[in-house]
């Protein structure tokens, strides 16, 4: 599915001509349209690189490999380009992912290949062992800490495995045992379970009291 643009591409083609041939100011029609001057020089820049190309709409998630964001970013470091320079040079929808970019190498994280995989995200929630989930939540450590990678690995749905990953950390292996069906100690339940609890065995007692008095 392609990312969908607030503005048609006839509109943004219209924005150009008013600036490249009608001599009009970035200023002067960014007022008589509602439009940030700067959206209208970056309208500029995009046709004059790839003419009305620019504005076709990009897939909503593309795949770079660890080089090629290396040479991105050492770009940005050497000076004289700017994130939505560089962005508008390798055809990158956003430049705040640039930016995401250089923190990671600046932070002295690990920059890795980017493949989209959304049929992890879609994957249907299947019924799992304890062994099964405790399986996957070693792969993801010792295999670079990725839900999305662990999820395409094992099969599983990415937010299955986040899950998993939460409960392990907040609670070690106790909170991937299967607790489906198990009622808790009163200690154990939370404001909103307890007051739940209470008022369930409230029209509960009440149930009770009128069947007596029939």
């Amino acid at each position: 599915m392609g990312r969908k643009s607030n503005y048609t591409i006839d509109f943004k083609l219209s924005v150009v001509d008013r600036y490249l041939n009608k001599g009009e100011g970035s200023v002067t029609i960014g007022k008589d349209l509602n439009l940030n001057p700067n959206t209208v020089l970056k309208w500029v820049k995009q046709f004059q690189k790839s003419d009305a190309e620019a504005f076709l709409e990009k897939p909503r998630n593309q795949s770079y490999s660890k080089e090629f964001k290396i040479q991105v970013i050492e770009e940005y470091l050497a000076g004289g380009c700017s994130y939505p320079d560089l962005a508008l040079k390798y055809n990158i929808p956003s430049h705040n992912t640039i930016l995401q970019w250089v923190k990671k190498y600046s932070n002295l994280e690990a920059i890795k290949d980017y493949s989209p995989a959304p049929e992890v995200y879609m994957a249907k929630r299947i019924q799992t062992t304890f062994e099964q989930r405790m399986e996957a939540v070693q792969w993801y450590e010792e295999n670079g800490r990725s839900y999305k990678d662990t999820a395409a690995h094992f099969g599983y749905n990415y937010a299955q495995v986040r899950d998993w990953v939460k409960k392990y950390e907040s609670s070690g292996e106790d909170g991937l045992l299967d607790r489906r069906g198990q009622r808790k100690e009163e200690a154990e339940l939370t404001e909103t379970e307890r007051l739940k609890r209470e008022l369930i065995l409230g029209i509960k007692e009440n149930d009770w009291r009128n069947r007596l008095s029939c």
